[in-house]
């Protein structure tokens, strides 16, 4: 993905000679920030102003990003993926209904292919992990708001990689949760309405789409992977 400054944003700024000496921003780039973290998100706002940003508003909670987007129309969001009321998911989903030119950004700790690929089908138009660099931040930023997508390029690769492992089946992530959630056979096939015979049979197959050697392990992989939330 091109990480060049979109000309829309930037002016060219002439030396004497005829050089172009320097480029600014036509305009400060408007942003709203989310995250139910106060601290996380008062740290963000504060670095993105001292790098020439407008943060027009801040949310704790994907409804209050919602309802600040109406009020404010920001060039571009960034959004926590995990918050409460409605997350960042829900909130991507419902900005982009109500404008589907809407650039929204998640922000997020988990690089794992089940949330990006969430995250990119709902609308938006970049995911970055929390502990990405400054750099890569303002590149993402400018990247969007001229219209493109991003993603770094390592967490690119790693998507490649996991995209290519069998996915489990939503009765098999049905099972998956149960398990996380410490319940035996009988109680998730109790749950679910099936027989504990073909819970069972769903465990036998996810322990070999994830690799895993054992249920705990099966568990394991499926919250690091996204695939289980508890």
């Amino acid at each position: 993905m091109s990480y060049s400054d979109p000309s829309h944003l930037f002016e060219e700024r002439f030396a004497a000679n005829g050089t172009i000496a320097k480029q600014v921003p036509r305009a400060k780039v408007r942003v709203l920030v989310a995250d139910d973290h106060e601290l996380i998100r008062s740290a963000l706002a504060c670095l993105l102003e001292q790098c020439g940003y407008d943060v027009v508003a801040q949310a704790n909670n994907g409804a209050e990003a919602l309802a600040l987007w109406r009020e404010h129309l920001p060039d571009i969001a960034l959004l926590d993926l995990r918050m409460p009321v409605l997350d960042g998911i829900g909130a991507v989903n419902a900005v982009r209904q109500l404008d589907g030119n809407a650039r929204v950004v998640i922000l997020s700790t988990f690089d794992c292919h089940e949330h990006v690929t969430r995250a990119f089908a709902a609308g938006a138009r970049g995911y970055l992990l929390k502990g990405v660099s400054l750099q890569i931040l303002r590149q993402c930023i400018v990247t969007v708001c001229s219209g493109g997508r991003f993603i770094v390029p390592e967490l690119a690769q790693r998507l490649a990689i996991n995209s290519a492992l069998p996915t489990p089946t939503d009765r098999e992530i049905d099972v998956l949760t149960g398990v996380a959630q410490g319940l035996c056979n009988k109680r998730i096939a109790r749950s679910l309405g099936i027989e504990e015979g073909t819970v069972k049979v769903h465990l036998k197959s996810i322990l070999r789409k994830l690799e895993a050697t054992s249920r705990t392990q099966a568990a394991t992989i499926a919250i690091r992977r996204g695939l289980v939330q508890i």
